[in-house]
């Protein structure tokens, strides 16, 4: 089975707290997972460490098969897109004129599926881009890059 990410008794501590106490998960090309926990439970760590924010106090992970020890895990974090607790999108803007944003970025010519990725996510009829909002625009907008994960770790702002 080909992973998209692997993680294997990833720990991190700061000072006498463990943030991440051997932490493992597998998880499979194509599939979406979640990370459920209190505050402090490691999951904006676990994140920041495979974005390459963090170092791993022991451990080790792989992206695409590429271990965090090599290289060339610098080449596979370019593959992927990240929203680690505040999206990044302009709120004086619609979900419309954020992704139009996003695809000039991109270097995409054509807005012809904004409306359809609008409609998946239920934005068909949308306004300026608010709370909740913020989030599913933001998701799509990293669903354009080339890369194949995405990770968001959003908190709940309601």
């Amino acid at each position: 089975m080909d992973y998209i990410l692997k993680a294997e008794n990833l720990t991190k501590i700061y000072g006498h707290h463990k943030a991440l106490d051997n932490f493992s998960i597998h998880i499979p090309q194509g599939s979406t997972y979640g990370l459920v926990g209190k505050n402090g439970a490691g999951k904006t760590t676990l994140l920041r460490i495979i974005c390459g924010l963090q170092e791993a106090t022991s451990g080790d992970y792989s992206l695409y098969g590429i271990s965090s020890r090599k290289h060339e895990i610098l080449n596979a974090r370019k593959e992927m897109g990240a929203v680690i607790e505040t999206p990044a999108i302009y709120l004086d803007m619609s979900a419309t004129g954020n992704l139009k944003e996003q695809y000039r970025v991109l270097g995409l010519r054509s807005f012809d599926t904004i409306p359809q990725l609008l409609k998946m996510v239920g934005l068909e009829d949308e306004a300026m881009v608010t709370g909740t909002v913020a989030f599913k625009v933001s998701l799509l907008a990293q669903s354009l890059s080339p890369g194949l994960l995405t990770i968001m770790l959003l908190y709940s702002i309601i």
